[in-house]
């Protein structure tokens, strides 16, 4: 994490200067459609006002964070997609 911080100029969990990574379970062996992908890892309350602040975009930010708490709500706890997406 501390190379991909110092890459990016991004540290996981700064609420001004946000890293969100994706992760994705690891097999030694493909297995399509069996792995489960949480995307926006890092995404939390106060790193959202960072990540608006730095897209200037609040839309694009909740959407952000809508997508992140749907996918792990489907992974973590196998909620099914009708209530990770109702309105």
């Amino acid at each position: 994490m501390r190379v991909i911080e110092t890459k990016t100029g991004r540290h996981f969990g700064d609420a001004k200067n946000p890293l969100l990574v994706s992760v994705r379970s690891g097999s030694a062996m493909s297995m399509p459609g069996m792995m489960d992908t949480i995307l926006n890892l890092g995404l939390n309350e106060q790193t959202l006002a960072g990540e608006i602040e730095q897209t200037g975009d609040p839309r694009f930010g909740y959407d952000t964070y809508r997508r992140f708490i749907s996918c792990s709500a489907r992974s973590r706890w196998a909620c099914p997609t009708s209530c990770s997406t109702r309105s």
